[in-house]
């Protein structure tokens, strides 16, 4: 059962590529998602990334406020790739 994590305050340079190497302990990353604005292609600061079970999301969690490009990244398990917000970035202070 896939397990899901959302993970906010990314800065704009962050990569799937950057999420996966700081969540490679963690366990077996499905997927890995940063969300861009459709049309800037910016990034919205916040991203997903999916585990294989509900443990390694659990790891996943140890990172939360861990600085990331200089920015401490917020993190809370998610239910869907759809939980997110809607418009702007997300910062993890409603979680």
């Amino acid at each position: 059962m896939d397990e899901f994590v959302l993970v906010g305050n990314l800065a704009d340079e962050t990569t799937m590529e950057d999420l996966c190497f700081l969540f490679r302990f963690c366990g077996i990353i499905e997927h890995a998602e940063v969300r861009y604005d459709e049309e800037t292609f910016i990034s919205r600061g916040f991203a997903f990334v999916i585990f294989d079970t509900p443990e390694q999301a659990q790891e996943a969690l140890k990172f939360n406020e861990f600085p990331l490009h200089g920015n401490p990244i917020y993190i809370r398990k998610a239910k869907s790739l759809g939980e997110g917000p809607a418009r702007g970035k997300y910062d993890g202070r409603d979680a």
